[in-house]
């Protein structure tokens, strides 16, 4: 019986097999994908590593959740090096596919763990309003709504623009737009409003509540060290966990109004100056119904 022997490698074969390592090589590079170095701590690398008696490309990639959770995924993409060099005779367009490929790679896992960690936080909401009917379970549909749907929606945008590109879909940009985070002017005005929704809420219920706490007192009066306490004690029985600490917010002697209020989340959630926001809001709103004219 005689023993299988694999065909030799022409050389046509071989001349590709080196270009599309070469370029593979330059690709990482553009794609920021650096070496590995074992003297420091790396999310993402490449390296070199033995298969049967191939020197094969390895590539990690690590991302964390903020919410907690790893996600690795190592990556071997010679064969994809190959097939791009095999339908690419220019090395420029070539090493700009791979870069390409590598890039939206990157971009997806990254974005997995944070898309999971968001639908989670949304199934728990619904949950929630499932099973405490009420206005107050409304309130954390709105949280979420203000906070969770914005990262969502920044995250389906991010994908689409890099699976454009991938594609070879090249759009160019123009006007002078004001220059934020990501996305971020699209949806600030929609975070502005579902908060002041929630502020409104939440004064509502803190005006009847005190009202109450007033009535009860009587002429003996309180303090306002008794009211906050007070008002402290109604939140934690009240409100779920996510909301509790925004609640509280009403109960001090400056109690804000609902735009207020919405204004200096934004401010916390943002990291822009209060006194920026209003424009920044009204910049947002007049970029949403631009878009809307437009289509």
């Amino acid at each position: 019986m005689s023993n299988f022997v694999l065909p030799r490698p022409s050389k046509e074969d071989t001349e590709r097999r080196k270009r599309a390592h070469r370029l593979l090589l330059k690709a990482l590079d553009t794609a920021g994908i650096p070496p590995v170095d074992y003297s420091k701590h790396q999310s993402e690398y490449w390296q070199t590593i033995r298969i049967g008696d191939d020197d094969v490309i390895e590539v990690r990639l690590t991302t964390q959740s903020l919410a907690g959770g790893w996600l690795t995924l190592s990556l071997y993409p010679e064969f994809l090096a190959h097939s791009t060099v095999r339908t690419q005779s220019d090395d420029t367009e070539a090493l700009t596919a791979l870069a390409d490929a590598l890039s939206y790679i990157r971009l997806t896992t990254g974005q997995l763990l944070g898309e999971t960690h968001q639908l989670l936080w949304l199934r728990g909401v619904n949950n929630y309003r499932q099973s405490h009917h009420g206005e107050h379970a409304d309130v954390l549909y709105d949280w979420y709504m203000a906070i969770g749907e914005p990262v969502r929606l920044a995250f389906d945008k991010n994908r689409k623009r890099a699976q454009k590109r991938l594609a070879g879909e090249r759009t160019v940009r123009g006007g002078s737009d004001p220059r934020l985070k990501e996305n971020e002017l699209d949806v600030l005005h929609v975070q502005y409003d579902a908060l002041r929704k929630i502020g409104r809420k939440f004064k509502a219920d803190c005006n009847k509540v005190l009202k109450r706490f007033a009535k009860v007192r009587g002429a003996k009066g309180y303090t306002q060290a008794q009211w906050q306490c007070h008002w402290r004690a109604y939140c934690d029985s009240n409100y779920p966990e996510e909301l509790r600490e925004m609640a509280r917010t009403f109960g001090r002697i400056d109690r804000p109004s609902a735009s207020e209020f919405a204004f200096r989340r934004l401010a916390q959630m943002t990291g822009h100056k209060l006194s920026y926001l209003p424009s920044l809001v009204t910049k947002s709103r007049k970029l949403r119904n631009s878009k809307s004219q437009s289509t």
